[in-house]
């Protein structure tokens, strides 16, 4: 049977039951327990993104000048409750035409925020592919129904490599909030303290350390490469 992504019921795993096992292992430095399990950010670890794209789209749809689409852009509570998953994407793209005064059908609106995903990090496919099946591989995102339809869509076969990938907008949570990474932590069955967490924002990264996950931050796809090299994998 194909692995599944996990992005339709990010909750369940979808190659591994619940690990119960946490045998001790060596410790990386003196106090630094050997990850037993790695868990990824997707956008701009795993998927390129860029909100440049979105504006671009939705002002050559309108003739707006894009600039001013960008600085009408907010991410503000109303975004934060759509990647919670607590409003629908339409009311999410209805909040985003009048915040930024777009006369767009909710198609283009779509379109446009579809569009800031880009591509696969360049070289991130062979690396998950070597990881896969040789240690747990999880990833966690902070994103919305829209992206999750369309990554399903475009970066399956990539994501595919991964047991579960935990989106916010189905578990409820958002990273940096501490309850997320407790949350996955516990859905993915390792102690935080267990888990390698790979970002590219450094607020996430100082959530993650608060709830006791190992943390790399990644600037380019070769912090990636260093920091497994350095844990063994």
């Amino acid at each position: 049977m194909p692995k599944k992504s996990g992005l339709s019921n990010p909750i369940c795993l979808s190659r591994r039951s619940k690990r119960t096992d946490h045998a001790e292992t060596d410790g990386i430095g003196p106090t630094m327990t050997r990850p037993k399990a790695l868990l990824f950010d997707l956008g701009g670890v795993v998927i390129e993104v860029d909100m440049q794209r979105s504006f671009d789209h939705w002002g050559d749809r309108t003739g707006t000048d894009v600039s001013k689409i960008a600085e009408r852009h907010l991410r503000d509570e109303v975004h934060d409750q759509y990647e919670r998953g607590e409003i629908p994407t339409e009311a999410y793209m209805d909040h985003l035409r009048q915040l930024m005064e777009l006369d767009l059908s909710h198609t283009e609106m779509v379109d446009g925020w579809n569009a800031l995903l880009v591509q696969e990090i360049v070289g991130i496919r062979a690396v998950l592919q070597r990881l896969s099946g040789a240690v747990p591989l999880y990833a966690f995102s902070n994103t919305n129904a829209a992206h999750v339809e369309s990554m399903s869509v475009r970066f399956g076969d990539a994501l595919n490599h991964f047991d579960t990938v935990y989106v916010s907008s189905s578990i409820g949570h958002r990273k940096p909030e501490l309850k997320s990474f407790l949350h996955v932590a516990d859905a993915m069955g390792f102690p935080p303290e267990e888990i390698l967490f790979f970002d590219d924002s450094p607020v996430n990264l100082d959530g993650a350390r608060k709830a006791g996950l190992q943390t790399v931050h990644v600037r380019s796809h070769d912090d990636v490469l260093a920091a497994l090299s350095q844990h063994g994998f």
